[in-house]
């Protein structure tokens, strides 16, 4: 669930920022740093989790993210939208809660997965983020 969230909205926000590469993205370097920083969250989180240790203080980071993230790119994707990315990230700034999903899968090959859709999603991030710091 939370994975499946994350990868949608970085989806979403991929395709929204790749539209814009003609414009002028105004706040650029907070807008790439954001997503940089999100993306590092994801990625440190899929790597305790990998390791089998719980991702202890990924919640208050995804949280600070989502927080911050309305106001950093409303001025490239719109009030609206950037309010609607803002909500679905904080929905799921509990990505701890990972750490219990990955113990109620059975086999190795859906805990793969799991993990997999979280890199994933961080590689929709990181690709934001560079595409605004050229763009």
């Amino acid at each position: 669930m939370i994975a499946d969230v994350l990868i949608s909205v970085g989806e979403k926000l991929f395709d929204a920022f790749m539209k814009l590469k003609d414009k002028k993205i105004q706040k650029s370097a907070r807008i790439a740093d954001l997503f940089s920083e999100l993306a590092l969250t994801i990625e440190k989180t899929s790597a305790y989790l990998k390791k089998g240790d719980y991702p202890h203080g990924m919640c208050e980071e995804l949280r600070t993210h989502a927080e911050q993230m309305e106001d950093t790119i409303d001025s490239a994707v719109g009030k609206a939208k950037a309010a609607d990315y803002a909500k679905r990230v904080l929905e799921v700034w509990e990505i701890e809660k990972v750490y219990g999903e990955l113990d109620s899968l059975t086999t190795d090959a859906e805990r793969e997965a799991l993990l997999n859709k979280l890199d994933r999603a961080a590689g929709y991030f990181r690709a934001v983020s560079a595409h605004v710091r050229i763009a």
